[in-house]
């Protein structure tokens, strides 16, 4: 049996944002409760029959409950303002499925997308706007997600059995929150990071946390690596109103060398994270980003491997090792190290630019500069570039999938095929999404009016960005065709970072044959379309 003739129309349209990256599901259609927080934003919206329009529009959504454990459901109730969109045909409550695109915000966690959609009508008189019902939906919220979690719409999507009906992307107001939820981490274990694997004697290392109680000043102790025996530790540290863990811990000068548990602790929670005590491993070190420049130069010095919290003399010397010129006192910190973005060489006769611990001359490094003559050796000229939007486009390798002929043979087969490789090329150099689905029809006979259901087609989606790409791509699901546009793969909005590259789609194949069939030749038609 053949499935010849299966064929994409690339068809450049707005972005939509990807399939649920926080996990959503469509319920039932629903009025917005009191309350519901509402954005006016400016959108590009399209529709393929119909020429680009750029709107203001009106989106509310309200978000139930108000606090969620992490992994709690959120619900929605999603309320589209009047579509100022000029839909070439009327419809008086035509059966449509509403997808709302957001971006979930948190302070311990980028953006991420959400994608809810529900089940509801549309309205339109030709050429005027289209009105919505509304629709409720939930998901589940992350159990990395901690605090405040904040929402933006980045745009919204109306289909039909039948096809399209419009597609719109934000692009002016993206900052703009819709709603926000409050994740409850109450009952979550505080979690602690230390600025640095490894403090000297005498050192201190910043600190830093999640999840303590709120407006503490937390107790440090320093730990035998089993905790069997811990030391309280100088400490000045805090936790703000939302948990968050600050400061720095003092290591006494007389701790031995060895691997510690550091263990921070408020009235009713605590933490522990590894800490490696070592000190001075051996001679300090000078780095400068130039070995040369004129009198008057500034140059930028790093120093490490020095003692912690020490006063370092940083002086230009000539060749007879005397100190000339400009002079500078650094602190060394708690790791030992020490930056000076603008030593200035002011002598002609420097060699070289030499550190010493003021408590220590022994410990004491010489790197070499070499002073240049003139004034000035170098020079400052602006390099420029315009880049212009290339678009976004679909081509693929081949237009025919054959499954080849098989005999019936009174049972149930499985032929399996693969889909002839697209190529999605987003230049547009924005911040929008794509997606990328497919509809199948029935494959009828070409002797007789016999069918195979498009339902007997599935797909396994295999889609991959090219290395140089700006965005990652999302897969669809593995299932059935043939019950409304379902998709191959995505690319995600992103309101802050730009989005684009080369992404290549592929899917794996397989068609059910029935036990009984009529004899002859089966065709159906692939459309793939690219909004």
């Amino acid at each position: 049996m053949a499935l010849p003739n299966m064929t994409t129309i690339p068809r450049k349209a707005a972005a939509a944002a990807a399939v649920l990256a926080l996990g959503g599901a469509g319920v039932v259609a629903l009025a917005p409760t009191a309350g519901a927080a509402t954005v006016s934003l400016t959108m590009v919206c399209r529709n393929p029959f119909a020429p680009e329009v750029t709107l203001t529009q009106d989106v509310a959504v309200a978000f139930t409950p108000e606090t969620v454990q992490p992994g709690g459901t959120v619900n929605l109730a999603v309320t589209l303002g009047a579509v100022n969109y000029p839909f070439p045909i009327e419809v008086q409550n035509l059966a449509a499925r509403a997808s709302l695109s957001l971006f979930a915000r948190s302070r311990n966690e980028g953006p991420g997308p959400v994608t809810v959609v529900g089940p509801g009508t549309v309205s339109a008189h030709r050429d005027g706007p289209i009105s919505v019902s509304p629709f409720t939906a939930s998901f589940a919220m992350p159990t990395d997600r901690v605090g405040q979690v904040d929402f933006n719409v980045t745009g919204f999507k109306l289909e039909s059995d039948v096809g399209p009906i419009v597609d719109c992307t934000t692009t002016e107001g993206l900052n703009q929150t819709v709603g926000s939820v409050t994740v409850d981490e109450a009952n979550q274990p505080a979690v602690l990071s230390v600025g640095t694997s490894t403090v000297r004697p005498g050192g201190s290392a910043a600190v830093s946390g999640a999840r303590f109680t709120p407006f503490t000043t937390p107790a440090a102790q320093l730990c035998l690596a089993d905790e069997s025996i811990c030391l309280p530790l100088t400490s000045s540290l805090s936790v703000d109103g939302d948990g968050a863990l600050s400061g720095s811990v003092s290591i006494g000068a007389d701790v031995p060398d060895g691997f510690y548990v550091l263990r921070v602790a408020d009235s009713a929670k605590s933490a522990s994270a590894p800490l490696e005590v070592k000190a001075s491993v051996g001679p300090p070190r000078l780095i400068s980003v130039y070995d040369s420049g004129s009198v008057g130069s500034r140059i930028m010095l790093y120093g490490t491997q020095f003692n912690p919290g020490k006063h370092v003399t940083l002086q230009a010397v000539n060749a007879g090792g005397e100190g000339v010129g400009h002079a500078a006192d650094v602190v060394s910190d708690g790791g030992g190290t020490f930056f000076v973005q603008d030593f200035r060489i002011d002598d002609a006769t420097t060699v070289g630019i030499r550190a010493t611990e003021q408590d220590d001359p022994s410990r004491t490094v010489t790197i070499p500069f070499r002073v240049t003559g003139g004034a000035s050796t170098s020079a400052v000229q602006s390099v420029s570039v315009g880049l212009t939007s290339g678009g976004l486009s679909l081509s693929q390798s081949g237009t025919g999938v054959s499954f080849g002929n098989v005999p019936i043979t009174g049972e149930v087969q499985t032929l399996t095929g693969a889909l002839n490789p697209l190529t999605v090329l987003d230049k547009r150099g924005g911040h929008m999404g794509w997606s990328l689905t497919a509809t199948v029809t029935d494959l009828s006979s070409t002797t007789a009016s016999n069918t195979i259901p498009a339902a007997n087609l599935s797909w396994t989606p295999n889609c991959t960005a090219s290395a140089d790409s700006l965005s990652t791509v999302a897969n669809g699901s593995a299932a059935p065709l043939g019950g409304g546009p379902a998709l191959l793969c995505s690319q995600a909005a992103d309101p802050i970072g730009a989005t684009g590259g080369k992404f290549t789609a592929n899917a794996a194949l397989s068609l059910r044959i029935p036990s009984f069939a009529a004899s002859g030749d089966y065709t159906g038609t692939m459309l793939l379309t690219l909004i």
